[in-house]
């Protein structure tokens, strides 16, 4: 069995929200990513992964 790969999942539901252009699910993981940015250690580190996928949506959003 597989253990939780939050990278990955966050990575899939970003890719999931830009395919379908579905700019709602985009903010909320950006709220999210926002909410983990002042924890330390592992979950700052994800937030940054998220944050930086986020940024990348955003722009091929706004290029279109």
């Amino acid at each position: 069995m597989e253990g939780i790969n939050y990278e990955r999942d966050l990575w899939n539901a970003a890719a999931a929200a830009l395919e379908e252009r579905d700019v709602e699910k985009l903010e909320a993981l950006d709220r999210l990513s926002r909410d983990w940015l002042g924890d330390p250690g592992e979950t700052a580190a994800r937030s940054a992964v998220l944050a930086s996928m986020l940024d990348a949506a955003y722009t091929l959003l706004d290029l279109e």
